[in-house]
């Protein structure tokens, strides 16, 4: 009986340690996303991005779609204004921060989609709203 026991109850404490991405990695993840925005590392970002984004859409898809929010400005300060945590995909949890993203040229809100894969938070998606007199 014992023999049993013990595997049983190994295989049980491996498959519940799961490494969650904390919470507050998450504003560094939208910083290293606005960086990388900035400094026109469209590849790094899709790159680093969760596999499911590069299931949806391919590299030349979300690249376009970034040098679409890159035509507002480049970045040069943001702040959260939002976010909710939730989960979604086979219960992963996500997290939808919402950025007040002052560019060069107006400000406007920027929701970053996040998933935590395995302890890391990765880009899932995006969208920008630009905001009416530009002001944050």
């Amino acid at each position: 009986m014992r023999r049993l026991i013990i595997p049983v109850l190994a295989v049980t404490l491996i498959a519940g340690c799961t490494h969650e991405a904390p919470t507050e990695d998450i504003d560094k993840a939208a910083a290293q996303f606005f960086q990388r925005l900035e400094a026109a590392q469209y590849d790094q970002i899709y790159d680093h991005a969760d596999e499911n984004l590069k299931d949806q859409k391919p590299r030349a898809a979300v690249v376009e779609d970034l040098q679409k929010l890159i035509a507002y400005g480049r970045p040069q300060e943001w702040h959260r204004l939002s976010m909710t945590l939730g989960t979604e995909k086979v219960d992963k949890r996500v997290a939808v921060p919402v950025y007040a993203l002052r560019t060069d040229n107006l400000t406007s809100e920027v929701s970053l989609k996040f998933i935590d894969a395995d302890g890391e938070w990765k880009l899932l998606g995006f969208a920008v709203r630009p905001r009416i007199g530009g002001q944050p």
